[in-house]
């Protein structure tokens, strides 16, 4: 079965000859489908997806990096993966790293932090809470319409710039599933990742790791959210006084992580009426807007605990 497909290059601002370079390119490849540029000036990485998936004619988006080379069948095996599977909203691949040169002997320690190991055993539909990478990743269009809903603006913008933080990719699945939807990981989708030379030193590697914490924290507030609606009314008394012990201790002892922890779950427990914040409020108010577009406990086996 053959798809019509594009090609969408985003200008992200850039002050190189990019444009010029993919227009040549995809002209001595000839032109296997149409090519589309679109410029989008506000600086970072999810900026730029949201305006490729605007702009996008079709029902399937893929997003390919400008670092990463998909495999010539790899639009082929998503298109008819999302075909034959009508509950599945976001489909990720494998990574392969390729270098220019040689890679340093701490590598393998780090490769996850570079989004090239590949990140299950084999195919299938991810547990609660698993995540694709970015790079590669393939969503539906529809479901990133409400992704992407501009009255609940994304947590984590990506890297931006120099800026190495990320995690939006885990906060598009978080969201994916938050709406009911399966993410599946296919280990025959295989992109071939470019790690330049200057990204191989080791401070680096650690800049890559330094924003983690921060960014769990926020994301944390989906699983959290996800969580506590599956509990009955019993258990939902027993947590939250549970969570709200933790929380006071978490703020006597000064112990940061067991504060926010506990009180992410007391806002969720108590419907969003207690220690508001404005990330607490986006995820809540995200969910109840399209609570009841998905029905999460019948589509997942796997319960976070």
């Amino acid at each position: 079965m053959s798809y019509q497909w594009e090609v969408i290059v985003v200008d992200n601002n850039s002050t190189d000859n990019t444009v010029a370079l993919a227009c040549d390119t995809w002209a001595l490849l000839g032109n296997r489908a149409p090519l589309r540029i679109i410029s989008e000036e506000q600086q970072g990485q999810m900026f730029a997806r949201i305006s490729g998936f605007k702009n996008a004619l079709y029902d399937f988006v893929c997003y390919c990096d400008d670092d990463n080379w998909l495999n010539p069948d790899y639009l082929n095996q998503v298109a008819k993966i999302f075909s034959s599977n009508q509950d599945i909203g976001i489909v990720g691949g494998c990574p392969s790293p390729v270098f220019n040169s040689a890679a340093p002997d701490w590598f393998d320690q780090y490769k996850h932090a570079y989004a090239c190991s590949k990140p299950f055993s084999k195919s299938g539909v991810l547990s609660l809470g698993q995540t694709v990478y970015g790079a590669g990743m393939a969503i539906r269009k529809h479901l990133l319409t409400k992704i992407f809903d501009e009255s609940f603006p994304m947590l984590v913008s990506g890297r931006t710039g120099l800026a190495l933080s990320s995690g939006d990719d885990n906060e598009i699945c978080l969201r994916a599933a938050m709406l009911g939807w399966k993410i599946w990981f296919d280990e025959s989708l295989i992109f071939q990742h470019f790690v330049p030379a200057h990204r191989l030193r080791l401070e680096f590697a650690e800049g890559l790791l330094k924003n983690l914490p921060s960014q769990m924290m926020l994301l944390n507030l989906y699983l959290v959210a996800i969580k506590t609606d599956y509990l009955n009314r019993f258990q939902r008394l027993y947590s939250l006084v549970y969570n709200f012990i933790k929380w006071s201790y978490g703020t006597i002892a000064s112990k940061k992580k067991m504060k926010t922890w506990g009180g992410d779950h007391c806002f969720f427990l108590c419907k969003g009426l207690l220690w508001q914040s404005n990330e607490r409020l986006i995820v809540y108010r995200f969910f109840k807007a399209y609570q009841g577009s998905g029905n999460i406990a019948a589509i997942y086996e796997n319960v976070l605990v």
